[in-house]
């Protein structure tokens, strides 16, 4: 499949600086058209399924999380960015805004907010009080009664070769994704440098609210390797799926990335509880 368009993103950053730092304040607005995407309703949806509509994809030219759905008609993206540096290093930054659909046919569900003329209003907050640390939160209000639709918190730290981070999600309902449940959950990942190119990864996902008991939902550890310059990494984890499904089994796999810089990520696996590769 293939999809002309054309756009226009047009920016108009305003700096205003002072004897302890400076800040920026950027109005941005972007104008995509195309025609309506073809053939969506009758591709399976496999790697689509996990759109996030906050501030981090309120200008991507697509926002689908993967190539079998796209992203057709006209669509207007607008908000406004915000930056803050001092000369003692803390440095913040802000955005928000909302997305437009302007012409033909929207391919987004409603619990998306994405769905209607007018979108959910999506902003973000990131404040790193010093280099090493980073902290942050997402939200998503509805477009009519700003009630929450999506929350996140996130914190980013390293000391010395240790670097770790957690992000807290609290996600209303979205039947039409199925989302039945308003749900809770935490999502853990570090990396320990064991050298100047070896690093030991470990990550897991523990569901805090939901239809069930709190629960683990995800398990990981690993090894990863990154050549000197920085381009070539390779990772080989160890993943345990925590299925949902009556009396299922966790689901356990072995995955091995390849991620050249700028470029791209390759991964391949297979799973331990049975033949099934991916």
């Amino acid at each position: 499949r293939g999809m002309a368009a054309v756009g226009l993103e047009s920016r108009w950053p305003i700096m205003v600086s002072a004897g302890w730092g400076y800040q920026i304040f950027e109005p941005m607005a972007q104008l995509i058209a195309r025609p309506d995407a073809q053939d969506n309703d009758l591709i399976p949806n496999e790697d689509a399924k996990s759109l996030v509509f906050d501030d981090t994809t309120l200008f991507d030219r697509d926002k689908f999380s993967g190539y079998d759905r796209m992203e057709g008609g006209t669509r207007l993206n607008a908000g406004i960015r915000y930056r803050l540096q001092t000369n003692s290093g803390f440095s913040a930054s802000a955005l928000a805004g909302q997305s437009y659909h302007l012409a033909g046919e929207n391919p987004f569900t409603t619990g998306t907010g994405l769905g209607t003329d007018r979108s959910d209003y999506v902003a973000g907050l990131y404040l790193s009080p010093i280099s090493t640390i980073q902290i942050g939160t997402r939200v998503r209000f509805d477009e009519d009664d700003f009630e929450l639709m999506r929350q996140d918190f996130q914190a980013t730290g390293t000391v010395g070769p240790l670097t770790a981070s957690a992000v807290y999600t609290d996600l209303s309902a979205d039947p039409e994704n199925n989302v039945l449940y308003d749900r809770k959950e935490v999502l853990g990942s570090g990396s320990l440098k064991i050298g100047d190119q070896w690093s030991l990864i470990a990550s897991g996902r523990y569901e805090l609210e939901g239809p069930n008991e709190s629960q683990w939902i995800s398990q990981g550890l690993g090894v990863s390797w990154t050549d000197e310059s920085g381009c070539i990494g390779v990772a080989v984890a160890y993943d345990r799926q925590y299925v949902r499904d009556g009396n299922r089994e966790p689901d356990e796999r072995v995955t091995v990335t390849l991620t050249l810089r700028t470029i791209t990520a390759v991964g391949l696996g297979t799973s331990l509880s049975g033949d099934q590769a991916f």
